[in-house]
């Protein structure tokens, strides 16, 4: 596995991150529908929290993220609609 292929979760995209729940969360009200990012916005989540590095490609792979020991990690995320879910996420956003 060449390093190319995992990516560092960077402060940039922990911003792009902040900025995607609110928006997601605003054309979720406007519309009623959803938009689809929340595994996304999860592993991004769990890699930074974890220290991984998520893989590039999600598509191609059965795994997420690889740890320092090159482990492959496959993430599950589940969006909630209730509690820390979608009435709070506006307003609190991740503690990174």
């Amino acid at each position: 596995m060449r390093a190319r292929e995992a990516i560092q979760v960077t402060p940039e995209i922990q911003d792009v991150v902040r900025q995607v729940i609110p928006l997601v969360l605003r054309f979720e009200d406007l519309t009623g529908r959803k938009l689809g990012v929340s595994a996304n916005v999860g592993e991004v989540l769990v890699a930074k929290k974890l220290g991984l590095r998520l893989m590039r490609s999600d598509i191609e792979r059965s795994y997420d993220a690889i740890d320092e020991s090159r482990r492959k990690v496959q993430i599950k995320v589940r969006r909630s609609e209730a509690g820390r879910g979608r009435e709070n996420s506006a307003r609190q956003l991740p503690d990174w």
